[in-house]
């Protein structure tokens, strides 16, 4: 984990790793809140072009083709509003990594958000996810976090970034951050059920539901999992 100094009754807006700890090689990771990263344009720009980079090389069609993650301006635009409108939601974190070189390269990313801050932007992606919640922990009132966004570039102009666990040192420092905010459970979808099994499973996350999205070009199942508070894998 980064040496983030963060306590039960921080404020979101203070979470910062000011000396991150180098996690793999030659990588160290990052954290900061939502609203400390869009104050820093430099950091914005090279978030929005990782996740185009990552997501171009997704194993993932739909993914891979989406037009969000093209090159063209509009879509540049469209990421930007994205990242905006999540990012500067209350509780809203990003965690990212560095490849410690002079160029201080962004090669992986994940950021997150309360569920009921979703809930605001995106009522409908918030109630499926209420709904599949609700097959877990029917009875609980919780604070849960969703985790948005997560990507990794797999190839570099120096070397390769894929194969070296920069997913899972993400996941696991921001699910960490959200526990000791105090979060119960932080759930997520994806239609990428290699990352399903290969990251998200081994570090303790549950299925709670899946279904056929027909909003996908080429209609595939969606998977909404997620993790309680105390059984994340030390894996």
């Amino acid at each position: 984990m980064s040496n983030t100094k963060i306590g039960l009754k921080v404020k979101t807006e203070q979470i910062t790793s000011q000396t991150p700890e180098i996690i793999v090689d030659t990588y160290s990771i990052r954290a900061c809140s939502g609203k400390t990263a869009l104050k820093n344009p430099e950091l914005i720009d090279k978030l929005q072009m990782t996740w185009r980079d990552s997501y171009k090389q997704s194993v993932e069609e739909a993914q891979r083709t989406d037009p969000l993650y093209n090159l063209t301006w509009e879509a540049e635009q469209k990421r930007r509003e994205i990242i905006h409108q999540e990012l500067k939601r209350k509780g809203a974190i990003l965690v990212y990594v560095i490849n410690n070189t002079p160029e201080q390269e962004m090669v992986g990313f994940f950021w997150g958000l309360p569920l009921k801050q979703l809930n605001k932007i995106n009522p409908a992606k918030g109630s499926a996810v209420m709904e599949a919640i609700s097959t877990v922990a029917p009875n609980k009132k919780e604070k849960v976090a969703y985790l948005s966004m997560l990507g990794v570039i797999h190839d570099g102009a120096k070397k390769v970034h894929g194969g070296k666990g920069l997913g899972k040192h993400l996941t696991k420092e921001i699910v960490d951050l959200y526990w000791k905010l105090g979060f119960n459970r932080v759930v997520a979808r994806t239609i990428n059920d290699i990352a399903l099994n290969k990251l998200y499973l081994p570090l303790g996350f549950s299925v709670y539901s899946d279904y056929i999205d027909e909003k996908l070009a080429r209609p595939r199942a969606r998977y909404i999992f997620g993790l309680e508070h105390n059984t994340q894998s030390n894996n």
